[in-house]
């Protein structure tokens, strides 16, 4: 069952290049990983645990053998920056339980030109990483249960960061949320709402302890 599994793994992998000998404007290296694996708590149990583990990079290069304005003859990791467009984003029902929709990482000032929201506007990184667990369980209540709702506890943690940050900062600066909602499978995914508690958290992050999201991470 993809939408209410009870048991098994799941492993993506993918990576994009851009620029190098095709052209364009923009030149980097994006890969993205996810690995779920789910499993009853015990044996023979209806309580279901999930987990989840993405991560992603994104590298931008500097294609001097292409560029005659260039001194180089070989493609190399620059300092220059990422367009916005490429960048990884984290938060909402979807990646990050607890934070509004790109509501986790580095921010525009909330005065800069064109800012959309009080807070500034999410401006991506090149580095993110997500952890997801998520425990389910039937209801006492047979109306619910026989509807095909269940109950869950989960935690989510990760991050977002730009291009050469430290491992360090990437591990420590980590968002974590935990928290309780209802999940209904449905045809087109996994709706669910939850109520979340924020561990920590940034100030300039966006919160938002109760969502509504379809889709089929835990």
């Amino acid at each position: 069952d993809m939408m209410g599994p009870r048991s098994g793994r799941l492993f993506k992998f993918r990576t994009e290049l851009a620029g190098l000998a095709l052209g364009g404007d923009v030149s980097f290296s994006k890969t993205e990983f996810t690995y779920q694996a789910v499993n009853p708590l015990f044996p023979n149990w209806p309580i279901i645990l999930g987990l989840t583990f993405k991560g992603g990079l994104l590298c931008p290069l500097n294609i001097g053998l292409f560029n005659s304005d260039s001194k180089a003859n070989h493609s190399t990791i620059t300092d220059c920056s990422s367009h916005i467009s490429d960048r990884f984003f984290l938060g909402g029902a979807l990646t990050m339980r607890g934070f509004e929709y790109k509501g986790v990482g580095p921010r525009s000032h909330e005065s800069d030109v064109g800012a959309s929201s009080s807070g500034g506007d999410s401006l991506g990184g090149d580095m993110t990483w997500q952890f997801g667990a998520n425990l389910a369980f039937p209801l006492p209540s047979g109306l619910l249960n026989a509807a095909g709702i269940k109950g869950q506890l989960f935690l989510n943690a990760g991050n977002l960061t730009e291009w050469g940050a430290s491992m360090r900062t990437v591990c420590r600066g980590a968002r974590v949320s935990v928290g309780t909602g209802l999940i209904l499978p449905t045809p087109i995914g996994r709706l669910e709402a939850t109520w979340s508690w924020i561990l920590r958290a940034n100030n300039s992050d966006q919160k938002k302890r109760f969502q509504l999201g379809v889709g089929m991470d835990f």
